[in-house]
């Protein structure tokens, strides 16, 4: 097994641990990628890393947030969803698919 850490902030701080568990031959049938298993999604693209998610996380669990309508649309421009959005929540077939579209 190989392990990959990868920071994927500016400012450091935002990890992410990669463990490739088999390789296999290409195969035009099969993506050359899959996620097996997590915990929670991936940080939101451009929330202004630890302080800047956290905010939007305040705000989004507190409906009288000042700011709780604009990151509201702001989550649901980023994520394509109008869906209450779970930070500990991930979509593994989601991932895939955009792992087969990607590579």
């Amino acid at each position: 097994m190989s392990v990959l850490n990868l920071d994927v902030s500016r400012n450091g701080g935002w990890l992410h641990r990669l463990e490739l568990m088999s390789r296999r031959p290409a195969n035009a049938d099969t993506a050359p990628a899959r996620l097996i298993d997590g915990a929670r999604r991936g940080m939101l693209e451009d929330s202004g890393g630890f302080s800047g998610y956290e905010e939007i996380m305040d705000a989004l669990a507190d409906p009288s947030h000042p700011d709780h309508a604009e990151h509201s649309a702001w989550v649901a421009d980023i994520t394509g969803s109008d869906e209450p959005f779970h930070p500990a929540f991930l979509d593994i077939s989601a991932v895939n698919m955009r792992l087969a579209d990607r590579l």
